[in-house]
């Protein structure tokens, strides 16, 4: 593996790690350092994955998710530029538009996410478990539509905590909430169990409730 994927690898996982933590690394920064300087911090950390995707020069650089890093790079831009928070805080709405905008693509061109996800386990997915994927599918756009509708008003209000607390917290727990279900759900209607620890424990708590894993 060359120095360059070594380092475009690094800066996609900063930038993921970064964005998990956004809400309450920018509440802290907005708290006790100017909107200017708070967003300059930012854009140290967000810059890298972003200059990453410009030099990647393909198609997938261009792919909803992969240019997450250069818009947010935007708004903090832009937020530096008028000394306001305003644009910052619409970092957790992009996020959830992009996911939006990621998943009902996949609804009309196909197959659909949930669908591609399933597939990396098993690849003879039958006709119910395909509606299965597309319904969830469908659920995860819905979900992202609201919470990026909730995250734009939070953005507005006068204070961050709720801004902070919601996007920072609640958020990812319905978030975690909404793939655990659907995941255990699924692997006790169709089975398809594999080996790995998550399974493994699903596979011994659907015995313990007296449903044989297929």
């Amino acid at each position: 593996m060359g120095a360059k994927r070594i380092a475009s690898i690094a800066s996609s996982v900063v930038f993921g790690v970064a964005l998990v933590g956004y809400p309450v690394v920018a509440y802290f920064a907005f708290r006790h350092l100017s909107p200017r300087v708070a967003s300059a911090v930012l854009l140290v950390v967000f810059i890298p994955a972003a200059v990453s995707r410009l030099s990647a020069r393909s198609r997938a650089a261009l792919a909803p998710l992969a240019m997450l890093p250069l818009v947010t790079v935007g708004l903090l831009l832009g937020s530096a530029a008028l000394g306001s928070t305003g644009l910052a805080l619409l970092v957790p709405v992009l996020v959830n538009a992009t996911l939006l905008l990621a998943f009902g693509a996949t609804l009309v061109s196909g197959p659909p996410m949930i669908e591609r996800f399933a597939r990396l386990q098993v690849d003879d997915l039958q006709p119910a478990e395909l509606r299965w994927c597309r319904g969830w599918t469908l659920g995860w756009s819905a979900f992202f539509l609201v919470n990026g509708s909730i995250a734009l008003y939070l953005s507005q209000l006068p204070t961050m905590e709720a801004w902070t607390t919601y996007n920072g917290l609640v958020a990812y727990i319905l978030m975690g909430t909404m793939f655990g279900v659907e995941y255990s759900v699924r692997k006790y209607r169709f089975g398809r169990l594999g080996t790995h620890l998550l399974d493994r424990i699903l596979r011994r708590t659907f015995e313990a409730l007296g449903h044989p894993p297929r």
